[in-house]
């Protein structure tokens, strides 16, 4: 632990009172092809060596996409809800934005509508190779397969299953694989070093409340930087 890193420190020291008391939310599978509101949650899992590591319980273990026609709100969380890392487009504005919340802090930063999510990392879509051959049933949906190489050498290829079965408008939408002709279910992501296993356990055909696509009227608007720099402080290896 760092001096230059003090939410870490501040974290960890509030983990302690609950670390046996952690629970995680499941959501009963709905595999309605073709549903157009609702939410996807997905498991996050790592690599045998971050599991292992003794801070790995401040990386998120869950992905949860809330969507309504136009809207969508992608939501990050950990096992304690030590923070919230959200994702939001609202079909109102020109913009997506990220909204944090970390300890008392409670930020919110706008970012261009064709901007992609800052957790990708610049990956290219042209490195894309779809299989149709392969196919795999996730959370009870049929998905094909496509493959994914990075740029740089010595980066892992990555595998993609997704499907067409769920009516979500723009689907992977701020990503680099908006190309993908369905929602991903199961994908990888690279940041900070770390690989980031997501798939998706179960799907709901959920009526979501008016005004979940909003930003909260206690979030303070700052920078992109900003947001970036506190997550970081949090997910690194």
């Amino acid at each position: 632990m760092t001096k230059e890193n003090p939410i870490r420190l501040v974290i960890l020291l509030l983990f302690i009172p609950f670390a046996f008391n952690s629970c995680t939310n499941t959501r009963e599978k709905a595999a309605v092809p073709g549903i157009t509101e609702g939410a996807i949650a997905y498991q996050i899992s790592y690599p045998q060596n971050l599991s292992s590591n003794p801070l790995s319980f401040l990386f998120p273990t869950e992905m949860i996409i809330y969507f309504e026609g136009p809207n969508q709100k992608a939501q990050f969380k950990n096992n304690l809800s030590l923070y919230n890392l959200e994702f939001i487009h609202n079909s109102k504005y020109d913009s997506v934005f990220t909204l944090l919340k970390i300890l008392e802090k409670k930020v919110y930063a706008p970012s261009g509508n064709n901007s992609n999510i800052f957790l990708f990392n610049g990956a290219n879509a042209n490195n894309l190779k779809f299989n149709k051959d392969s196919l795999r049933n996730i959370a009870g949906f049929d998905c094909l397969q496509a493959i994914y190489t990075p740029d740089k050498p010595g980066l892992p290829h990555m595998t993609i299953w997704y499907t067409n079965q769920i009516g979500i408008e723009k689907p992977n939408r701020n990503t680099p694989f908006e190309v993908i002709p369905g929602l991903m279910l199961e994908f990888e992501i690279l940041y900070q070093n770390v690989v980031f296993h997501l798939k998706a356990s179960s799907v709901t055909n959920d009526s979501l409340p008016e005004g979940f696509f909003e930003i909260p009227p206690n979030y303070e608007r700052t920078t992109m930087l900003e947001v970036e720099s506190l997550i970081k402080s949090v997910i690194s290896y």
